[in-house]
């Protein structure tokens, strides 16, 4: 006794994924992709009669892969300007649905459309989000923006004339 049986992404069997023979009752794919598939399967008996093809039966391959996310633009030396911080994300399983950014450690979400303009110091979060529900996030810190212009004190101006003064200065930022 063998099977012959066929495998489709679509309902109709117009295009097969896999098709074969097997002897045994079971048969396992692993080189199969994300999503929803097809399948039917007919007996051949040891005379080489072929019996009708069954029923088609729905199978899906879930994808639980999450997203790989980077993020760039975070500087690594001290700037006055603002910065620009981008996200990628990508899946190779089902594809990205969502790709989001909060400035309020995650209580907020906002959809990520082009690269996030940070005028002052802070955390940026990532979310990507793929079509079967995973989830990756990823946070940076921004810490290298000083928009705050040097302070210097002098100290030591003496009220009558000397033959010598001594003036002290202290610079903070």
């Amino acid at each position: 006794k063998e099977y012959e049986y066929i495998i489709s992404s679509d309902s109709n069997f117009n295009s097969s994924v896999f098709t074969g023979k097997t002897s045994d009752l079971s048969k396992s794919i692993s080189s199969i992709g994300y999503g929803t598939y097809y399948f039917k399967v007919r007996a051949i008996d040891n005379y080489g009669n072929v019996g009708n093809w069954s029923d088609a039966e729905t199978f899906a391959i879930a994808d639980a892969t999450k997203p790989e996310l980077t993020i760039s633009g975070n500087p690594a030396n001290w700037t006055n300007q603002p910065v620009t911080v981008s996200a990628n994300a990508t899946d190779t399983e089902s594809g990205i649905k969502s790709l989001l950014y909060s400035l309020d450690s995650g209580k907020t979400w906002n959809d990520y459309t082009n690269a996030v303009t940070m005028s002052k110091n802070g955390w940026i979060h990532f979310r990507a989000i793929d079509n079967a529900g995973n989830v990756t996030t990823k946070g940076v810190l921004v810490n290298k923006i000083d928009k705050v212009a040097p302070t210097i004190t002098i100290s030591g101006n003496p009220a009558n004339y000397a033959k010598k003064a001594t003036i002290s200065m202290t610079a903070k930022e």
